[in-house]
């Protein structure tokens, strides 16, 4: 599957669109999300296993950018959690009964901003 890349010119459209996808894609193999760079990628990909048994052990976690929330707490990937690193879960068939991509849903285009209504 290829992405589809979007370019937005106003914050407020790109979240509308991120918030109705969430709705409308649920159950299905599609997803939404922030084109991010390789460098944060990798930040967010070492911060992931903490993130999960975070989530596991019922606290609150999230990523934001390249930076991790556990119960208000703010972790990176250079000052993770205390503790050694968490095994991932196999990946496989997910209750919502399909695997994400890697890819994002993104599309170019050739928005006009001066055709905004």
């Amino acid at each position: 599957m290829r992405p589809i890349v979007v370019k937005f010119n106003y914050f407020g459209d790109k979240e509308t669109v991120k918030s109705a996808a969430r709705e409308k894609l649920k159950n299905s193999n599609f997803r939404v999300s922030d084109q991010l760079p390789k460098q944060i990628q990798d930040r967010r990909k070492k911060l992931l296993p903490y993130m999960i048994e975070a989530k596991r052990q019922g606290k609150q976690a999230n990523l934001s950018y390249d930076a991790l929330y556990i119960d208000r707490v703010k972790y990176t990937h250079d000052r993770p959690p205390p503790g050694p690193v968490p095994e991932l879960p196999p990946r496989g068939r997910r209750k919502y009964g399909g695997q994400r991509s890697n890819a994002g849903i993104h599309h170019d285009h050739g928005y006009d901003p001066t055709t905004r209504t």
